[in-house]
């Protein structure tokens, strides 16, 4: 996600109640964090997560669209046999975490980079389907108020 200079920005918290904290972007720096004042008057280095938005200076964001940012992790770990994926994304409900396995068939080459690729894109398939499920089951709850993933 691209932050300019003049953006502002809220940052939201996993604690209960917590109110955001907003703030105006000063600069990018080379290394991806921002350099901040906050609206409580102090300045620092931000290293935005995905619980990081831009918002309008007026905090109408119906009348300007909502930038979210977004990681994953992945850990790869491979042998002379498997490749298994874990890909994790933490969100306001929790932690997600799926895996992925690629198997080598006995008489097949190895290839470590498509054992690579396909536990990966398993791991991904799977945490795909349960953010999906989630999704659809916040909308058949009803959950109100703003929920974004988080870092």
């Amino acid at each position: 996600m691209r932050f300019d200079a003049g953006d502002q920005i809220e940052v939201t918290t996993n604690t209960l109640g917590a109110a955001p904290r907003r703030g105006s972007v000063l600069e990018s720096t080379s290394a991806g964090g921002l350099r901040v004042l906050w609206d409580d008057g102090h300045e620092s280095v931000y290293m935005p997560g995905s619980n990081c938005r831009v918002v309008t200076p007026s905090g109408d964001e119906v009348s300007s669209p909502v930038r979210l940012g977004c990681r994953i992790d992945v850990t790869l770990i491979e042998d002379d046999h498997q490749c298994t994926a874990t890909a994790k994304i933490v969100t306001s409900t929790g932690v997600m975490e799926a895996e992925g396995v690629a198997r080598l068939k006995p008489g097949d080459a190895q290839v470590p980079r498509v054992g690579e690729e396909l536990a990966l894109g398993r791991a991904l398939k799977m945490l795909s389907e349960r953010l999906l499920s989630t999704a659809a089951t916040d909308i058949s709850e009803h959950r109100t108020g703003q929920r974004h993933l988080v870092s």
